[in-house]
């Protein structure tokens, strides 16, 4: 079935027959092979939320370092988007975030990491098929856990 440019549940009937290979066929003879099939359309909704600075977390720290985020926000204004049922149970304080250096790590082709400051991008604990806008990136600083000179 073709959704393109559907704005409204699609119903539609398909004939099993034409879908099956070669010498193959139905085990039921007193089934015709049609079946109705309904595709249910709905429109991607938005929603603006603010994440408190507190509700982010950094993981993934390598043994025997500390990181601190030196970002000064107290807050990160995003637009979540999705479906109505994923997007309309979200709200400030149930979103939260994550700092993953492991992730950021392999996604950098990095293999170890040194003191330093270095820009994270925030993964939001949403599901799957909500996207957020913008990305937020935050700067944290990495030291060695036995000085405060690094």
């Amino acid at each position: 079935m073709n959704i393109t440019g559907q704005s409204s549940d699609l119903v539609d009937i398909i004939n099993l027959k034409e879908y099956l290979p070669a010498n193959v066929r139905l085990a039921d003879k007193s089934f015709d092979g049609k079946i109705t099939a309904t595709v249910y359309i709905e429109p991607i909704v938005s929603k603006d939320l603010t994440v408190a600075a507190e509700n982010i977390s950094v993981t993934g720290v390598p043994d025997g370092m500390e990181a601190e985020i030196t970002s000064t926000a107290e807050e990160y204004n995003i637009t979540v988007s999705g479906l109505s049922r994923d997007v309309s149970i979200l709200h400030d304080s149930s979103v939260t975030g994550i700092l993953n250096l492991t992730q950021w790590m392999e996604d950098n082709g990095v293999e170890e990491l040194t003191p330093g400051t270095y820009t994270i991008p925030v993964t939001f604990n949403l599901a799957e098929d909500i996207t957020v806008v913008p990305d937020i990136n935050i700067h944290i600083r990495l030291k060695n856990a036995d000085t405060d000179n690094q």
